[in-house]
C-alpha cells in the first residue's frame, strides 16, 4: 500500500495536480493567459490577451479588454474576483509556473503561466 501511495503522489506532482503547496500563496505575482478552451485540455485556442498581477494584500491588477484593479479572495482552490462583475475561478491544476482555471460563472478554461 505505501508503494501505491508513493506512486499516486509522484504522478500528482509530475502532472501538476494541486500538489505544489498553497494555491493562495502560489497565486501571488504575474500570470499571463496563454490559451483558452471550452473543455479541459481539448481544442485549446492560443490567446494571450489577458494578464493578472496578484499581490499579497489581496488586490489584483487585470490587464485585458478593460484594465482594472480589484480585490480578490482565495479559499482553498477557488479564486473570487471582486471586480465590476464578480466572478469565480476554480484552480484545476497548479504548479509554480503554470495553472489551469475553470470559470465557475461563465464556463470554459483559462491556461496561464508566469
Amino acid at each position: 500500500m505505501p508503494k501505491l501511495f508513493g506512486l499516486i503522489v509522484l504522478l500528482s506532482v509530475s502532472l501538476g495536480v494541486k500538489a505544489d503547496g498553497d494555491i493562495c500563496t502560489n497565486i501571488q505575482g504575474l500570470w499571463k493567459q496563454t490559451h483558452i478552451s471550452s473543455k479541459l485540455d481539448k481544442d485549446l485556442v492560443e490567446d494571450s490577451s489577458q494578464s493578472w498581477i496578484f499581490s499579497p494584500d489581496m488586490n489584483a491588477q487585470y490587464k485585458g479588454f478593460i484594465d482594472q484593479e480589484f480585490p480578490y479572495a482565495c479559499q482553498e482552490d477557488i479564486l473570487t474576483f471582486k471586480a465590476i462583475v464578480e466572478s469565480r475561478l476554480k484552480v484545476v491544476r497548479s504548479s509554480k509556473t503554470h495553472m489551469v482555471w475553470e470559470s465557475i460563472d461563465f464556463g470554459g478554461f483559462i491556461y496561464v503561466e508566469r
